[in-house]
């Protein structure tokens, strides 16, 4: 043997059928000795000791000996591993095919309404399985009552003891029982008696109904008019104070669009709030069931009080409003069948309106909505106009073909006001650092999924509301411009809370400024068109807080912009501003309360130290906009308080600080 050959250590050993440890490890080729070449190699301790494969069974004479129950026991936990493994990964790839639940609930905001299940009729049954515990009749009807209230765990008991059904021989057969639903002698007051109200002379009181329906009722159908008609012809309102608080709201509106020569605005304010002051709300629940006239009549104040007077006043009106509406079970489908009652789509467009109010007030106070579309199953009101109702109680009818509702306007802004709901609720929630901490890195998806849905309901419009500066003015004109504003605004409202500069806690977008900038140039500009062309002054409805909140985007944006001079050129957006003030002025000469956003707006003006003049510093300069001269002249100033200000009625200024002004030249 050469001295050079390497030595054979396993030589006259027994060799082994498997390789060892380290190499099966590793899958090397192993001679399988005691002692490895490889192991001795790099001095390592070679082992058999880990059990083999599956593989390696089919060599071994009897594999039972070979795998103890310990091994088996092994491979078989192995294998259930595997397959949950296996199935987690299948559920996985299936969720990951489904949108999340955030896209889901923004996309159902587009979709048709679903029918509600049959289990959600339940309560229409409740009154009927009380009136079993009753020996002499049903006792009186106990409201809307839920799933999870101690009423359906009744009418579940009935249900069970009676089969379904109300046999009238059981009832007789009941032994006698107290009835703790009857109001006791001294909690329950006496009728209320009918207000002596005093209603405007026959004339007048012609002309205020017209102008309701004409300037309000066409944009928000709550009354049908014939009905209402009729019953003002029979005299109703002469012996129902529910019809004569109607009638009196729908003449404190009217009267704000009043245009008889030599009445002033002062005049048409008084005379408004006349009819108003005589009406009383809120005080009715403890003596008598909540009607549908109570509920038109909530509505009617809340729309009153946000012309007129404090978005504060009518929040709180609405809230009630909502609560009654909620009593009855206005929120939810009362039919079974496919047709329903002129009382029942009455009600539907009633509660409706509580929600648009609802939402329009709560985005302009900051406040939480009251109520949840995902607590209502009601579907949209009916897309016929009044015209063409049945006064029978078989409801309304429908839309002959080759004509254009009226109503389809009302229909979209619900729509669209639906959307507004989610975008308040999920941007711009009360409790912003909790929810915003663990969903932070969806909000910029969530956005995204609004921006969409608000672009589905844009491409959805009946070809009638689509605005277009040029057509004739109608209300179709009239009807198209305040979609078109709301559109503006939705599309701020879901982009603004991305501005860096604002707002620090959602993930900011550089383009969220330049959106919601673009979105408020166009607000302003459609409702500069309808105001010019508009012959009779007649402000454009609910516009407020849209054009309001256009003309503060303007201003932030200019303000950001200041610091960066190069990045754009605010002049335009200048006479924009100085656009709306003069839109919201003309709205003041119908609606008080526009007052309130001029006023703001003049200030905000005026705080401004370079980049916009002092409204009453422009000297013998041109208006912008109206193009009227002032001849105050500018006066030198060292400083001057900026106020934060008031959003109510009654409240103070706040004087957060003093800044500098730089002085006349």
């Amino acid at each position: 043997m050469s001295a050079n050959q390497p030595v054979d250590r396993n030589a006259g050993k027994r060799k082994r059928q498997r390789a060892c440890d380290r190499c099966r490890r590793k899958k090397r080729r192993c001679d399988g000795g005691e002692i490895c070449d490889h192991c001795v190699k790099v001095n390592l301790v070679c082992t058999y000791v880990e059990p083999a494969t599956a593989r390696y069974l089919g060599h071994i004479d009897n594999p039972s000996e070979f795998l103890d129950e310990s091994v088996t026991a092994y491979v078989e936990s192995l294998t259930v591993q595997f397959e949950t493994a296996q199935t987690s990964l299948k559920r996985l790839e299936a969720r990951r095919a489904d949108p999340p639940l955030y896209a889901r609930a923004v996309r159902n905001l587009v979709t048709p309404f679903t029918p509600p299940h049959p289990d959600d009729s339940g309560f229409i049954d409740l009154a009927d399985s009380f009136g079993a515990l009753s020996l002499d009749g049903a006792p009186p009807d106990p409201g809307f009552q839920g799933n999870s209230s101690a009423a359906m765990l009744v009418k579940a008991a009935v249900d069970v003891k009676t089969g379904g059904h109300l046999e009238s021989h059981r009832r007789h057969r009941m032994p006698p029982a107290p009835r703790p639903w009857v109001m006791k002698s001294w909690e329950a007051y006496a009728p209320t008696p009918p207000h002596n109200f005093a209603f405007p002379d026959d004339h007048l009181m012609g002309s205020l109904v017209s102008l309701y329906f004409s300037n309000v009722n066409t944009f928000v159908p709550m009354l049908q008019r014939p009905m209402f008609e009729e019953c003002l012809q029979r005299g109703v309102h002469m012996h129902d104070t529910g019809f004569g608080t109607i009638l009196l709201l729908v003449c404190a509106l009217g009267s704000l669009y009043l245009t008889d020569t030599g009445i002033s605005k002062r005049d048409r304010e008084i005379l408004a709030w006349k009819w108003y002051n005589q009406i009383e709300l809120c005080g009715h629940l403890l003596r008598r069931q909540p009607t549908l006239r109570d509920i038109q009549a909530y509505c009617l104040a809340a729309h009153f009080l946000t012309c007129i007077s404090n978005p504060r006043f009518a929040w709180a009106i609405v809230g009630f409003g909502i609560r009654l509406a909620q009593d009855v079970g206005s929120h939810r489908r009362k039919a079974r069948e496919p047709t329903i009652t002129a009382y029942e789509e009455l009600e539907k467009r009633a509660f409706w309106t509580l929600f648009f109010f609802d939402v329009q007030l709560s985005g302009a106070l900051g406040r939480a909505a009251v109520l949840d579309p995902v607590d209502m199953t009601l579907t949209l009101p009916c897309d016929c106009d009044d015209e063409f109702w049945q006064l029978s109680p078989a409801g309304p009818g429908s839309q002959p073909p080759g004509t254009t509702p009226v109503t389809a306007f009302f229909i979209s802004l619900i729509n669209l006001y639906r959307i507004v709901h989610f975008t308040l609720r999920s941007l711009y929630p009360v409790q912003k650092l909790d929810f915003q901490s663990r969903l932070l890195r969806v909000l910029s998806a969530v956005a995204a999924e609004l921006d969409t849905a608000l672009n589905q309901w844009f491409s959805n419009l009946p070809p009638h509301l689509i605005w277009d500066p040029d057509r004739p003015v109608s209300l179709f004109f009239d009807q198209s411009a305040a979609l078109h504003c709301f559109y503006y605004y939705t599309r701020i409202l879901i982009h603004r809370a991305f501005i860096p500069e604002l707002y620090a806690i959602t993930p900011p977008n550089p383009l969220a400024l330049d959106i919601c900038t673009e979105a408020a140039r166009e607000c302003i500009q459609v409702a500069d068109v309808h105001r010019r062309r508009q012959p009779n002054g007649n402000p454009l409805p609910f516009s407020q807080s849209p054009i309001f909140t256009a003309a503060m985007m303007l201003i932030i944006a200019e303000r950001i912009h200041a610091a960066h001079p190069e990045s754009s050129d605010t002049t335009d957006d200048l006479a924009l501003i100085y656009t709306s003030i003069s839109i919201l002025r003309a709205q003041q000469e119908r609606w008080p309360s526009s007052e309130y956003f001029i006023t703001v707006l003049e200030g905000l003006i005026s705080s401004d130290d370079d980049s916009l003049p002092d409204i009453h510093d422009l000297g013998p300069a041109t208006h912008p906009d109206t193009g009227t001269h002032t001849t105050a002249m500018c006066e030198p100033a060292e400083r001057v308080a900026i106020p934060i200000f008031p959003a109510f009625v009654g409240d103070e200024e706040i004087l957060p600080g003093r800044v500098r002004r730089p002085l006349a030249i």
